[in-house]
């Protein structure tokens, strides 16, 4: 300024013009000082301008410091001060850097990017938060996830946000709301994803019950989630799950099956079932007692235990292949049979009645055509029962006379006869005796026997046999 010249003759002079507050002037740095920096701004003649450390910048890392003297910086004009013997501007880089802050937070919203925010305040139903020198609104709603929030324990922390709305107030100010509970929804949808490829089939976890739900029951792993069916709960079908389990309870299970993010899980598989229980008791061989609870072409189902059944097939229910087994058992029959095999893989039991049995007919030995001494055990118009190689045969009528009559008259229970074997399977139990072709046979050898002592006679084998 002219050391000639009133302060009125300069603001007459041409090149004199008039600042405004909020202009955005460029300005150069002719002084830095402790708190403040001294700068020209062009255009304005006889205006001092200064800038006081706490304008250039909001930003802890930046400061008047990294200036020096020929600098050319952009600030905003926030206040001008004029008296008879001065004038002078105060000015400030923050306006231009919160317009600058406004245009990056924009585009983060935009962008649906994840920021760093300060919370600075708290509000009625929400905190303030800073960044760069812009509020955001975080409603108390959008703090956490799932749990009750203390908005003092926010106070002064710094946090992770997304910006999910921005509007405009009745003065036209931009305001974003943001929510802290997104960024942690991501992580945990993160984390669950990683937790999630981490579990295999046959994997055994910890798991917590969430809720009885028509399809099985929800189970927390982690963060991940799996479905534990009612039917994988227990071996038992009278068991019921809400007798067994309750919403909180850990327990162990084990993967079943896994496709994409849903995974099957089962308790039942890490129980030992009633089969395994069974046949650590119950070897091959045992003799056990069971109760018939189903008749099945192959034979019959009997329930050794709780949850416990074997098969008894229809060959081993007795040695006689005759046998029928609908008329020799009915359904609540209890029978004793023996453990002759154990299928671990199939889980299935083969039981065998017979073999606790004697069989009469192992020791029948002989043969078609062979001749036999047979005892009388009774004699009836159905036939001549006898014990033949120690087992009962029933001989036909018709095979037991060469001549008319009643079989009492002509045998008694202990007689001893001879009998020829005419068929024989001991496996099917089948032996076909014949008295009556040895009758005759004899009674032709009388015959002959006659002929040759009397060549001349003219007598007849009746006669011989009424002699």
């Amino acid at each position: 300024m002219s050391e000639n010249m009133t302060m009125a003759e300069l603001l007459a002079t041409e090149e004199a013009k008039r600042p405004k507050r909020g202009d955005i002037v460029r300005a150069k740095v002719e002084l830095i000082r402790d708190n403040q920096v001294v700068l020209e701004v062009p255009g304005f003649a006889g205006f001092d301008a200064y800038m006081f450390k706490d304008q250039y910048s909001d930003n802890p890392n930046e400061s008047i410091n990294d200036l020096k003297v020929g600098d050319e910086i952009d600030v905003a004009i926030a206040k001008i001060n004029e008296t008879e013997d001065s004038m002078s501007l105060l000015v400030s880089r923050l306006p231009l850097l919160k317009k600058k802050n406004q245009e990056v937070l924009l585009e983060k919203y935009n962008n649906k990017e994840t920021i760093s925010v300060k919370v600075t305040k708290l509000v009625n139903k929400g905190v303030v938060a800073d960044y760069a020198g812009c509020e955001i609104f975080i409603p108390e709603s959008l703090l956490s996830i799932g749990e009750e929030v203390n908005l003092n324990n926010f106070l002064g922390r710094t946090i992770d946000v997304k910006i999910v709305e921005k509007k405009t107030d009745f003065k036209g100010k931009e305001k974003y709301v943001a929510s802290h509970k997104a960024v942690l929804l991501g992580e945990m949808l993160e984390k669950r994803k990683e937790e999630i490829s981490n579990i295999n089939v046959g994997d055994t976890v910890k798991a917590t019950v969430i809720n009885f739900e028509p399809y099985g029951i929800l189970m927390q792993i982690g963060l991940a989630r799996g479905i534990l069916k009612y039917n994988q709960v227990s071996h038992f079908k009278d068991e019921r799950a809400e007798k067994i389990l309750a919403v909180g309870d850990e327990l162990a299970v084990k993967v079943i099956a896994k496709d994409g993010n849903k995974i099957d899980l089962s308790r039942k598989a890490l129980i030992p079932s009633p089969y395994q229980v069974y046949v650590s008791k119950n070897e091959v061989s045992k003799t056990v007692v069971g109760k018939v609870v189903q008749k099945i072409p192959a034979g019959l189902i009997l329930e050794l235990d709780k949850g416990v059944t074997g098969l008894l097939h229809r060959s081993e229910f007795s040695w006689n292949p005759n046998d029928n087994l609908d008329m020799c058992v009915k359904i609540g029959d209890e029978i004793e049979v023996k453990i002759i095999k154990l299928d671990d893989e199939k889980q299935r039991i083969s039981l065998s009645r017979k073999l606790l049995l004697d069989n009469p007919w192992k020791n029948v030995d002989c043969k078609k055509d062979d001749i036999l001494e047979v005892e009388v055990l009774e004699a009836t118009s159905k036939g001549l029962k006898v014990l033949a190689c120690g087992v009962e045969v029933m001989i036909n009528p018709n095979d037991c006379l060469a001549e008319k009559g009643k079989l009492e008259d002509f045998y008694a229970k202990g007689d001893k006869v001879k009998a020829k074997v005419i068929d024989v399977n001991k496996d099917r139990w089948i032996l076909k005796l014949n008295i009556k072709v040895l009758k005759i046979a004899e009674q032709q050898a009388e015959f002959e026997k006659y002929k040759e002592s009397n060549d001349n006679t003219s007598a007849t084998i009746g006669d011989i046999i009424g002699k």
